[in-house]
């Protein structure tokens, strides 16, 4: 059985270019060979310099855990996390 994905995501403007962030997702998959969770989480700060161009600063975590059954046995889980610095165009 799968259980639905789950989002939440909250944004604020304080002026036309500066906005504020948070956002939440994630999934789980029982049953089947494969089964496990992603999570991820942010929030942060975005500036539009331009109208259509701006700057997003975040910080973000993510934790995946997946495995496997059957005749080939296997377990990833990884986590990352820290900061995040990219452009964003918006058109």
């Amino acid at each position: 059985m799968q259980s639905p994905r789950c989002s939440r995501s909250v944004c604020h403007a304080i002026n036309r270019s500066l906005r504020l962030f948070a956002d939440m997702s994630g999934a789980r998959k029982n049953g089947g060979r494969v089964s496990g969770e992603i999570y991820n989480a942010a929030v942060g700060v975005e500036w539009f310099l331009l109208k259509n161009v701006g700057v997003v600063l975040d910080y973000g975590m993510t934790d995946i855990d997946l495995t496997r059954e059957g005749g080939n046995h296997a377990h990833f889980r990884t986590r990352l996390k820290g900061p995040s610095a990219f452009v964003k165009v918006r058109f």
